[in-house]
């Protein structure tokens, strides 16, 4: 979900709930001392924005996870903390869910822009 100059990301579990990371205070920025990886409605997750739902190449299609997997892996996690924006972000989260490991093009971009390479 595009929330400006950045993405967040979650994994859709059924029935209008969204795995992600958020701040239990619910305000709409996110407090990473506070930041734990919950369970919320589509609605709270998306607060007012638009649903973007991944694309993947046939590369990473075979190297997905299935969905009862990623949906489980998501569940495991729920009530874990430790969010940190370079290391371990919504979007590291979703794709250690969906792939196995942690990763952020985001975080990439940034630092291909700073320092034009790789991380």
């Amino acid at each position: 979900m595009n929330r400006g100059f950045y993405a967040h990301h979650g994994i859709y579990a059924a029935d209008d709930c969204v795995i992600h990371f958020a701040s239990l205070n619910q305000l709409n920025r996110l407090d990473p001392a506070s930041a734990r990886i919950i369970v919320t409605s589509l609605e709270d997750f998306l607060q007012g924005g638009c649903l973007e739902v991944a694309c993947y190449n046939s590369v990473e299609q075979e190297k997905r996870r299935t969905r009862t997997q990623i949906v489980n892996q998501a569940l495991l996690k729920v009530g874990e903390d430790g969010y940190d924006l370079i290391s371990n972000n919504c979007e590291h989260f979703a794709n250690e869910c969906e792939f196995g490991y942690k990763k952020s093009s985001q975080v990439q971009a940034v630092f291909n822009t700073i320092f034009g390479g790789k991380k």
